[in-house]
């Protein structure tokens, strides 16, 4: 079968066909083929846009990935941190507590002591007085960080043994406790800490 393709003006539509040709007029839109070019640009056109969609994703997970990584280690580097803050204080190691902070930190509770030395000192005598007191973490809040190297550990705590000024051993206390940490040579080192008091 002969196919004829008239592209001329309209007017070549008129055309008569001989038999067994096809008469194909390339300026007539009531033609199948026309459609389906369309059709097929249009599914082109939708899977090119997928695929940059799809490429510019796979660019952002990929670039996010090693961010994530880091920030899992410095969490983990972080709690690490708080079991060795806890441990220290419930060991009465005075040297081994107060290496745990930066040389500028100021703990509500050791405010007006000096320098880390005067620290040292003060926690010496709280020490000797709280022979017994134990503390720990009974429930983790979350880390925020502030910035890639300061951190604040949010968390519920409770503090036991504790004796007051005439010696007597107090009920147990719970709060809530912030502590920011600085990093510093890639070691976590707390800034400062806030605490409070629960009331049950």
């Amino acid at each position: 079968m002969r196919i004829l393709f008239l592209s001329g003006p309209k007017s070549l539509s008129k055309l008569k066909t001989r038999k067994g040709e096809r008469r194909i007029d390339a300026f007539s839109t009531s033609q199948s083929h026309p459609k389906r070019i369309l059709y097929w640009s249009a599914r082109k056109a939708c899977l090119m846009k997928f695929i940059v969609v799809l490429a510019v994703g796979i660019c952002l997970l990929l670039s996010s990935v090693p961010a994530m990584a880091e920030q899992a280690a410095d969490e983990a580097a972080i709690r690490k941190a708080m079991e060795q803050n806890f441990a220290t204080w419930n060991a009465k190691d005075v040297k081994s507590h107060v290496a745990l902070y930066s040389e500028v930190a100021v703990p509500w509770e050791y405010a007006g002591r000096g320098d880390l030395e005067g620290v040292e000192k003060y926690l010496t005598s709280v020490f000797m007085k709280q022979k017994d007191a134990k503390a720990k973490i009974t429930q983790e809040i979350g880390i925020v960080f502030v910035t890639p190297d300061v951190a604040i550990y949010k968390a519920y705590a409770e503090r036991t043994g504790m004796v007051n000024g005439d010696g007597k051993v107090m009920p147990p206390s719970k709060g809530l406790g912030a502590w920011i940490l600085v990093k510093k040579g890639g070691v976590w080192l707390f800034a400062a800490s806030f605490h409070r008091p629960i009331e049950e």
